[in-house]
């Protein structure tokens, strides 16, 4: 990764820290400028650049884009240097959705670090939110009192907030054996796709096949994907991880085959390796669709895959092997990241660990946060892959396993990144990428070469942060709205 000069703002006053031998503790001085108190935490932006620019990204009657012009659309606040703006005002910089794990709050805010929107919730998230086109906030929200204590990331209600901060829609999705978490995606139709956790249990998953030495008491935490309507509050689509299984332990038992030649299903005896058997079995963290494709990229983190499946099918066929425009009903159409899952490679072949949010950058080629793992790689990546999408919407299996054999682009330092859980990385129309490195509260965009362009400090963890830009289709509903900032961004973390 290249070295560049980094330049911290303090208020308006950037705080310059060299590369190399000349670094300081960046952080103290971050630290010093927040808000502190009672449940409240300050963040301090960081601009990254080389060479030093004529005029900070704090803003000033200057304030450039970021293509370097002017935006005569913009206007400043003399009092500050923030720019400020009319009720139609987009930063062409665009803006950054956080909900802090640890915050009720979920916020909107631009390059400077100012606040553009909040929104209060009455519980903490679980764990992503997202702006809609109508300007809506949508979130999963967490459960104070969750009916299941087995499983991390644990939810149960997916909720909507007008840009007032009103709640217009709430959908819960929790039984006591089944539960939403994590994740969520808003389609281009309206409805949403929800991730959830469905319990198997001990006598269940043996009858399935499974190696009760290597089973929980508990039995499998499976997850399902549902399609809700929020008009109607109907789910209209389904699929089940439980109907596309394979084993190769009990010939008396459903699901009996040979794993490795079974590459759309899924090994009910796989878990990770050197862990005690848990419930938590896949543990999907991630889901995205692709409209032109009509289907969706899953993120197993405790298989160390993405698992890619056909939307195009009915409820029916998605419980089966056949029809959907790939033909191959609800099973696997792509896994990619680690081929020992499905008995096809070995550790030589593994190339993801325990990622999140993979999502399309296009048809054919996915970015993903590749987290690492403390004693197999103990450093992070982010990297892009071109899948073998066939026209017909199936992918190539040239060998035993999926490729591709190595990421079309990847970005890792393994001296300072590393980021073990949650994260994520979302790429930018200017090809830049901004990545979120959450346990420890930082955002940063980097360039296509690796420099670090761009950085803030949020002091708390977040899942991940979306980067919503001036054409994003989240600002159509927003016209009538002041996306003037509001003041310095600070994080709520009261109860």
């Amino acid at each position: 990764m290249a070295c560049t000069t980094r330049a911290w703002l303090v208020g308006v006053i950037p705080l310059v820290v060299a590369c190399g031998d000349d670094v300081t503790d960046a952080d103290d001085a971050a630290g010093s400028t927040g808000a502190t108190g009672s449940g409240v935490t300050g963040a301090s932006a960081v601009a990254t650049t080389a060479p030093p620019p004529t005029s900070t990204s704090a803003g000033t009657e200057d304030d450039a884009t970021a293509d370097g012009e002017s935006d005569a659309s913009a206007g400043t606040d003399g009092d500050t240097g923030a720019t400020t703006g009319a009720a139609s005002f987009a930063d062409p910089r665009g803006y950054t959705l956080i909900s802090p794990l640890n915050s009720r709050f979920t916020y909107l805010f631009d390059a400077d670090g100012m606040e553009i929107n909040h929104w209060e919730a009455s519980t903490t998230p679980a764990n992503i939110a997202y702006l809609l086109p109508n300007g809506h906030l949508l979130r999963v929200s967490r459960d104070p009192k969750p009916v299941v204590e087995l499983v991390s990331g644990a939810g149960g209600a997916v909720q909507e907030f007008d840009w007032d901060g009103n709640l217009v829609w709430e959908y819960d999705y929790v039984a006591p054996d089944i539960v939403a978490h994590h994740d969520i995606e808003p389609m281009p139709n309206g409805h949403v796709l929800i991730v959830a956790y469905e319990m198997h249990d001990f006598d269940e998953a043996v009858a399935m096949g499974a190696d009760p030495s290597e089973l929980s008491a508990d039995g499998r935490w499976a997850d399902h994907v549902v399609e809700v309507d929020p008009a109607t509050d109907q789910i209209v689509w389904e699929w089940h991880v439980w109907d596309h299984l394979v084993q190769d332990f009990d010939p008396l038992a459903a699901n009996y085959g040979d794993v490795a030649s079974s590459q759309g299903r899924i090994d009910l005896n796989w878990d990770r390796p050197g862990v005690s058997p848990r419930p938590d079995w896949t543990h999907t963290n991630a889901i995205d669709y692709r409209e032109s494709l009509d289907q969706i990229v899953l993120s197993p983190r405790t298989f160390s895959e993405i698992w890619i499946i056909d939307h195009s099918t009915t409820t029916a066929e998605a419980a089966t092997s056949a029809g959907g425009n790939a033909g191959h009903g609800g099973d696997l159409l792509y896994r990619f990241g680690n081929p020992q899952a499905s008995q096809a490679g070995d550790a030589l072949d593994r190339q993801l660990y325990f990622q999140h949010h993979p999502h399309w950058l296009d048809d054919d080629r996915i970015l993903i946060f590749d987290n690492g793992d403390d004693e197999l790689r103990p450093w992070s990546r982010v990297v892009e892959i071109e899948t073998p999408l066939l026209g017909d919407g199936n992918y190539e299996l040239t060998g035993p396993f999926y490729g591709p054999a190595m990421p079309t682009w990847s970005y890792e330092s393994p001296e300072d990144f590393y980021a073990a859980f949650i994260s994520g990385a979302d790429r930018i129309s200017d090809g830049h990428t901004l990545v979120t490195d959450g346990p420890a509260g930082r955002l940063f965009e980097i360039d296509p070469a690796g420099n670090v362009a761009w950085e803030y400090r949020l002091e708390t963890p977040v899942f991940r942060a979306e980067r919503h830009e001036a054409d994003d289709p989240a600002f159509e509903g927003l016209s009538e709205q002041d996306l003037a900032p509001k003041g310095p961004l600070v994080i709520d973390l009261s109860p």
